[in-house]
């Protein structure tokens, strides 16, 4: 879009309090650098509520549409086509790539929109360890967080610091270098002047493995990682972070895991039913009876992630809402996750709505940030 119309288009609420956007869905990526860097070249405030258009598309943000931009920009820059990230399928977590071709202007976009879902408390499914946190708040990473992320890398340290033989350099076979996959090529970088002709031995194992955690945690994507923690520190800065552990800043854009269904109940508004309504009931005994799995996946299903708003469940919406013609019985169950909102139908048994329900959850597995 025309840059000096979204200008002219921001300066016209410089008294609004919410900070607007608006995006094309077919350049999310870029309408939301632009317009986040001519908010920030014009000095416009980002710490306020958030008001997301979709160009093209009619609807005012009532709540759903920034949680549906965050949602599907994370996704996007999470994607593996633009190598940002490295993922361990073990642990399922992820860390920034070494070799990223991307400008450092995508991370900081990331770190801007982490930072406006921590000030419109929008939880992300951000599969980012808590390796990340300490280091936005300038705490030292350790072995413990390489094994969260790599426990099989963790383990064969493990193994170098407990070996007690003599022939430690004939057994590991290891020099004072690092290593990672480029395009179906091995990198070795070294960690010190001639790593590579430098053997690992029982005298200096542990400056190897310090070493190594220096050059992965901050060496190796040091400019990736700062610009990243520039941008969420123009949403999340100040006196109150620098109070909050590691933990809680994590929890902060993750959520909470605990998920007390009758709390949810309690919380929950209702269209064109209540609480009374027939297939609302049997809805509330079937997911009462669910285990912790089953309960996250009807969270994933209806509100885009397994947990819940960190401060407490009683700050988020959930919706029922009830289409009473019998022409739907035979629908599964439909979600409208930006609202969280669950769409049931006037099925003719609580055994027909539970079998419904459970296929509704397994299909929409899969759709999520990786």
């Amino acid at each position: 879009m025309e840059s000096n119309q979204y200008i002219k288009s921001i300066l016209r609420n410089v008294g609004n309090p919410y900070f607007s956007i608006q995006i094309r869905r077919d350049h999310l990526i870029k309408d939301s650098l632009d317009q986040i860097q001519l908010a920030l070249k014009n000095g416009i405030d980002m710490k306020k509520r958030l008001a997301v258009k979709f160009i093209g598309e009619a609807g005012v943000d009532a709540g759903g549409l920034r949680k549906e931009w965050l949602f599907l920009l994370v996704k996007e820059l999470f994607e593996p086509k633009y190598g940002m990230f490295k993922f361990d399928e073990t642990t399922n977590l992820c860390w920034f790539s070494p070799i990223s071709f991307e400008n450092e202007s995508q991370y900081k976009l990331l770190g801007i929109i982490i930072g406006l879902a921590i000030y419109n408390g929008i939880i992300l499914d951000i599969r980012l360890p808590l390796a990340c946190y300490k280091r936005l708040l300038n705490y030292s990473c350790n072995l413990e967080d390489l094994r969260e992320i790599h426990p099989q890398v963790a383990r064969s340290f493990d193994q170098i610091l407990s070996y007690d033989g003599d022939d430690m350099e004939d057994v590991f076979c290891m020099s004072f270098v690092a290593t990672y996959s480029e395009f179906g090529k091995v990198v070795t970088v070294p960690l010190i002047e001639n790593g590579e002709n430098i053997s690992v031995n029982k005298s200096n194992r542990k400056d190897f493995i310090d070493r190594y955690l220096y050059w992965f945690f901050i060496e190796s994507i040091q400019k990736k990682f700062e610009a990243f923690k520039e941008g969420f520190n123009l949403l999340c800065s100040g006196n109150i972070l620098s109070l909050c552990r590691p933990e809680e800043i994590q929890s902060m854009i993750l959520g909470e895991e605990d998920i007390d269904i009758d709390r949810l109940r309690g919380i929950t508004t209702y269209k064109k039913c209540d609480a009374d309504t027939k297939v609302v009931q049997w809805f509330w005994e079937i997911v009462g009876q669910y285990n912790e799995e089953m309960k996250k996946k009807l969270m994933i299903f209806v509100t885009g992630s397994d947990r819940i708003c960190p401060t407490g469940i009683e700050d988020m919406k959930f919706t029922i809402s009830y289409y009473e013609n019998t022409i739907g019985k035979e629908y599964l169950p439909q979600t409208h996750t930006c609202f969280n909102e669950i769409l049931l139908f006037n099925y003719e048994s609580k055994e027909a709505l539970a079998e419904k329900l459970k296929k509704a959850m397994y299909y929409s597995e899969g759709f999520g940030i990786k």
